[in-house]
């Protein structure tokens, strides 16, 4: 039932941190896979449809497998969970920092030592489509993202869903330290690198309340896309 259920896995080491991609079949997902995968099974999704709960296993497979590979968990763990804390946010082991992503049909986790690395967020999204995008594009980009429409390769879908994707990583990565929502018009992107796939992004307004991210502080997202979806990463370095 394993085989059949996850179709592949990824496992990525870079200096940083460390990756696990998943991709699963949503027809053959089972509850009694989490006893399989040694994951344990919250019960507040006893009543979750199966795409919510198959979503949800998979983050945590990934989670535990970057943690192995990271030398971080004993590869014998059984009963693997990860609490829930602040908007749903997975709470890591001590001296650990990580980020969990979802979307249709695949999962994906980033882990870094937290002596490295004050936090990492990770995001996937597939490809906006056009009417996606003059819903959403006025909430999402700021007037001088909007410039970059005439002067990147990339459609405007496309940049859409890149800076939306590696907003949400930023914030992901940022939230631990700061503690507070904020929104997307508050970063901005001040430089794209195609050759390097890299996203370079400055806080326009400080952020936090004990401890704060001034304006101006640069956030730097690797990107990588393909035909499908884009995923963005982003840490956040100490």
């Amino acid at each position: 039932m394993q085989q059949a259920f996850i179709q592949q896995m990824e496992q990525r080491q870079f200096d940083q941190y460390y990756e696990c991609e998943i991709h699963y079949d949503l027809q053959h997902y089972q509850d009694s896979l989490y006893d399989e995968y040694g994951v344990s099974f919250p019960e507040n999704l006893s009543n979750a449809v199966a795409k919510r709960k198959a979503d949800f296993l998979c983050g945590r497979i990934a989670a535990k497998c970057c943690l192995q590979f990271a030398g971080l968990l004993n590869h014998e763990s059984v009963g693997f969970t990860l609490p829930v804390g602040n908007r749903r946010a997975p709470i890591w082991p001590e001296g650990v920092i990580g980020s969990i992503t979802h979307t249709v049909k695949m999962a994906s986790a980033v882990v870094a030592k937290s002596a490295q690395c004050k936090g990492i967020g990770i995001d996937i999204e597939h490809w906006v489509e056009e009417e996606t995008y003059h819903n959403i594009n006025s909430h999402i980009l700021t007037d001088a993202e909007h410039a970059l429409m005439n002067s990147s390769s990339f459609s405007k879908e496309q940049i859409l869903t890149l800076i939306f994707s590696a907003k949400e990583a930023l914030f992901k990565a940022l939230y631990p330290s700061v503690k507070v929502y904020f929104d997307f018009l508050d970063a901005e992107l001040t430089h794209w690198d195609e050759d390097s796939s890299m996203l370079v992004f400055h806080l326009l307004k400080d952020i936090g309340e004990e401890t704060v991210v001034n304006a101006g502080t640069e956030c730097r997202v690797e990107y990588k896309i393909n035909k499908d979806h884009a995923k963005t990463i982003m840490c956040y370095f100490r």
